[in-house]
């Protein structure tokens, strides 16, 4: 699986006053992809805008890689426990290429 360096879209992560963090990006094929961390119940959960196949990733803990695709569905992917361990939301833009939001 190919995958875009951050350098490739636009990126940023905010937290709102309940503790939900959203880290978002815009590939360059356009719309927005989003990761979500849900602070009540501790649950991730990616979304793209365009309807688009998205899944998340999961770090290994052992700091190998990446563990992925999990969820992948259009549109957006089920919530999952955050397991202590970094994530990120991933779009497939075509050709076997992938955008992914910063890990949170």
């Amino acid at each position: 699986m190919a995958v875009a360096t951050p350098a490739a879209f636009a990126e940023g992560c905010s937290t709102d006053h309940y503790g939900n963090r959203t880290c978002t990006a815009e590939p360059s094929s356009g719309g927005t992809v989003s990761l979500h961390h849900y602070a009540y119940g501790n649950k991730m959960q990616g979304k793209d805008s365009l309807n688009r196949l998205v899944h998340l990733d999961r770090y290994r803990r052992d700091g190998s890689g990446w563990d992925g695709p999990i969820g992948m569905r259009n549109g957006s992917t089920d919530s999952f426990d955050r397991a202590g361990t970094a994530w990120r939301a991933c779009v497939n833009v075509g050709g076997g290429r992938y955008h992914c939001t910063v890990w949170a």
